[in-house]
């Protein structure tokens, strides 16, 4: 027992808490390299060997998006005045590789938002009927490119960039808006027969998509630059 007395009397205590202490600091340093730097780093690692496959991804958005503008009903002077050659540089090689062509400068701001009254004008120079026979035919344009879309993102959604895979989601999701408002044409048309005395009030769905147009420009003129692709224009 006087051993006991004697060990914990001459005991350093100082340095044992000393000792506790920078345990306990390196301790709780430890666990924060462990939770939030190494998965960090894992990430970026990850990021950087799939670069080349995350390109392929983007690209595949991209030139959806281009096929469906190009494909579009709406024609104006302005809009098609300039065509946009959309290229990605690869780093090994320093070449560039193809990634899509649309008819119009999605760069420019004005015609971004311009592009909103030409849809909006392009169905209301029609009859009531012929504007309903119009918005049937984008009505199954969208839908088909939506599927494109969601499929791309749906089997690759890891292999895309946050923010871009956000926009695109939501204009899959301003389609299905578009696509039940549509909807409601169809009741119209059981109350207005086409044989009957009376035409269709009106049309449903007009503004949304003249909405969805304007944020495909928007959207893709955002991945252009946040992908840092090269571009070319021609007249």
């Amino acid at each position: 027992m006087e051993r006991l007395e004697l060990l914990f009397a001459n005991f350093d205590w100082d340095g044992f808490w000393l000792n506790v202490l920078v345990s306990a600091i390196f301790f709780i340093f430890s666990m924060i390299v462990a939770i939030k730097v190494i998965p960090y780093f894992t990430i970026k690692l990850i990021q950087k060997k799939n670069k080349v496959y995350i390109d392929r991804r983007v690209i595949a958005v991209v030139q959806e998006i281009c096929r469906f503008l190009n494909k579009a009903p709406y024609k104006d002077q302005e809009l098609h005045h300039q065509s946009l050659s959309i290229f990605t540089s690869i780093p090994e090689d320093e070449n560039y590789q193809f990634a899509g062509f649309v008819k119009i400068n999605v760069l420019s701001e004005i015609l971004r938002i311009k592009m909103y009254i030409i849809v909006n004008e392009y169905f209301m120079k029609f009859t009531i009927k012929d504007r309903h026979e119009a918005l049937k035919k984008e009505n199954i344009r969208l839908k088909e490119f939506r599927n494109h879309i969601e499929n791309i993102i749906g089997f690759h959604s890891l292999h895309l960039d946050e923010e871009i895979l956000s926009e695109v989601s939501e204009i899959c999701l301003d389609i299905r808006s578009f696509e039940i408002s549509f909807e409601f044409n169809k009741t119209l048309e059981e109350l207005f027969p086409e044989n009957g005395n009376e035409e269709m009030p009106g049309v449903s769905g007009i503004g949304e998509v003249s909405g969805i147009y304007q944020k495909l420009l928007e959207v893709l003129n955002r991945i252009i630059k946040k992908s840092k692709f090269k571009t070319e224009l021609k007249s």
